[in-house]
């Protein structure tokens, strides 16, 4: 009598009719009770009625050996694999997730430096990439070539975000670009039941659409979809039954296999506007997203540009704040660049050095501004910045609504000590302006105190013994505007940084402690406008900046096409060798220039290998997850 098979993801009838004894699906279509399956894949949990077997007897003699063909054997399967040069096909291991290439589209080997292979069958130029893939199809009834449709599926998201399931792009308008949809599985061998592709490559950017070996897994920011990300995506492969009778409907095999999913970095963008209103604009086109550039712009940019770049090496922008803003309020530098401590006179003479200043506080009509008049004090001979920084804080803390807070710095190769920052905040977060400052002539001689105001241009330091404190306005605009903690990436953005199109400052664990940057310092970037604006100019510059973090790297590769180049990154996207790669690979040759700790205390330069992708894997971890 008729018996029940309950589906399983992946059953077809053509395969349960196969697993039962028939040649294909057509008995199992016949039955009334299977109407439901003509129109539709099968669903885990279906149940398929499978009708009686009929028999057949053939007469032979007894004395003799007859050698009988099960047709159906084995069954039809799809699976997608990297290949081997010495296992049977059947040994290879199966491929469930599939990453996002690191190469130029074209380019084979190991090192990237011979053409991508094109043929069938086994090939080191492309088994040396090991993120290449085939499809493999076992199909008894099948013989030459076959074809299957290969293709990117959507991620469709639950409210809070998570991942519900995944559809196809139907009707998105660069489908074509997210599908292969005749890929060609060749017969592994005459007589032989499997069938395998070219091997095959993912890509993130229609730009390396250069050949049939390549899919796109790409983001969707350009037509107004911005939350589809990269690694969310998975990749299927669909195979049509040759057995399969059906007149419609035809019996498919198909296989998913997930984009690696990678893991997030989180990132702070403010954004500075030039005239100051008081307000800190967190929404999208709010009345106060009018900084230097739209927020919706630099989102875009990390959206589309990071998403891309940073998905080779498995890792995705997480934009935990994004806010317009005005640039932050003046401070006080105490020995900046030379850390000394105070001499005890003022310059030529035995009168004792003095610090006196005014401090104005504009609050935008939500209450009184005020000024506030400091006497001049008299700074103790021998008082390091630190010292000095809280004999000025005793004086702003007495001040109704303000105060400050110290913020030293490592030393520099040679200084004696630490320069000293003195940070002040106003309760009704107004912005303060420090004026009237006592002139050099009256201070000390050797312990200079100086009010940092900001601008639309920052400037900015790197030599390579002070790279690690860096520029008063530098230090003025990252530390009052710092995620605690140093784990957040923070990004800001203001008109002009003189000479280059964004600066960082990494953690630079290697090195000695006072080669450190201080907490506020570290794990910052400033990017200049033309870096982040709503034009196309500039594409990899904020994914370069954010790779000296993640690398924990000052210095640059020393090749054109990889991210880090120090050539600067290409002004525009406009082909496959744009500087955008991500070694996952060592190379054979010295790729990079890398800061090192010379044994004096100084910082030094020196060639090295560098596997981009292992290094941040190493360095970042704790700002990964």
């Amino acid at each position: 009598m008729p018996k029940v098979v309950i589906a399983r993801d992946g059953d077809t009838l053509c395969g349960i009719a196969m697993d039962q004894g028939f040649l294909n699906c057509d008995p199992l279509r016949a039955d009334p009770a299977n109407s439901a399956f003509l129109t539709r894949a099968l669903k885990a949990s279906d149940a398929v009625t499978v009708p009686d077997l009929t028999t057949k007897t053939t007469p032979t003699a007894t004395t003799k050996i007859h050698t009988f063909l099960k047709k159906n054997a084995p069954p039809v399967s799809i699976r997608f694999v990297h290949g081997s040069q010495n296992k049977h096909y059947l040994d290879d291991s199966t491929v469930t997730t599939l990453n996002v290439s690191n190469y130029e589209t074209d380019s084979g080997g190991l090192q990237g430096d011979k053409q991508f292979p094109g043929g069938f069958g086994f090939d080191k130029r492309g088994d040396d990439d090991v993120d290449t893939f085939k499809v493999e199809v076992v199909d008894p009834s099948a013989g030459g070539t076959i074809t299957v449709l290969l293709e990117a599926l959507r991620p469709i998201l639950k409210p809070d975000g998570s991942i519900d399931h995944h559809d196809t792009f139907a009707g998105v308008a660069d489908l074509a670009d997210r599908q292969l949809p005749a890929l060609e599985c060749k017969q592994v061998a005459s007589g032989n039941v499997a069938f395998r592709s070219r091997y095959l490559r993912v890509v993130v950017d229609d730009i390396d659409l250069v050949s049939g070996h390549v899919m796109a897994v790409k983001d969707m920011v350009d037509t107004g979809d911005p939350l589809v990300e990269i690694l969310d995506q998975n990749v299927r492969a669909t195979y049509t039954v040759k057995a399969c009778s059906a007149a419609a409907n035809k019996c498919q095999v198909s296989v998913i296999a997930e984009l690696d999913r990678g893991l997030k970095m989180d990132l702070a963008v403010r954004v500075m506007r030039a005239t100051p209103t008081g307000i800190v604009e967190t929404t999208v086109g709010g009345a106060g997203d009018d900084g230097i550039v739209k927020l919706a712009d630099m989102q875009k940019r990390i959206q589309k540009w990071v998403r891309r770049c940073w998905a080779q090496a498995h890792i995705r922008p997480n934009i935990v704040t994004l806010q317009t803003m005005d640039l932050p309020s003046d401070m006080f530098t105490i020995s900046d660049a030379t850390g000394l401590p105070a001499k005890g006179n003022s310059p030529g003479t035995a009168t004792p050095g003095v610090i006196g200043f005014t401090i104005s506080v504009q609050r935008f009509g939500k209450s009184p501004d005020t000024v506030h008049p400091v006497a001049p004090i008299t700074v103790p001979a021998g008082s390091t910045p630190s010292q000095t920084a809280n004999l000025i804080k005793q004086q702003i803390d007495a001040l109704p609504g303000l105060s400050a807070t110290s913020s030293p710095n490592s030393p520099e190769h040679g200084d004696p000590d630490g320069s000293c920052d003195l940070m002040i905040r106003d309760a009704a977060a107004g912005r303060i302006t420090i004026i009237n400052v006592t002139a050099d002539a009256s201070q000390d001689e050797d312990q200079n105190i100086a009010a940092v105001a900001l601008t639309m241009t920052v400037n900015f330091r790197n030599g390579a013994n002070d790279y690690h404190v860096g520029h008063p306005e530098q230090r003025t605009l990252v530390k009052a505007l710092d995620t605690p903690g140093d784990v957040v990436l923070d990004i800001q953005v203001v008109d002009v940084v003189p000479g280059v199109r964004g600066f960082t400052v990494p953690e630079r664990k290697s090195f000695h402690a006072d080669r450190q940057p201080v907490s506020g310092v570290k794990n910052s970037i400033i990017m200049e406008k033309l870096s982040a604006d709503s034009s196309t100019t500039n594409p990899f510059s904020l994914p370069h900046e954010i790779g000296h973090i993640l690398t924990d790297e000052g210095l640059h590769s020393r090749v054109t096409t990889e991210l880090m180049t120090g050539s600067g990154t290409d002004a525009t996207s406009s082909g496959v060798t744009d500087s955008k790669r991500i070694l996952e690979h060592v190379p054979a040759a010295i790729n990079w220039d890398i800061q090192v700790q010379n044994p004096n205390g100084s910082v030094g330069s020196a060639g090295a290998r560098v596997n981009a992708t292992n290094q941040v894997n190493v360095t970042s971890a704790h700002l990964l997850h």
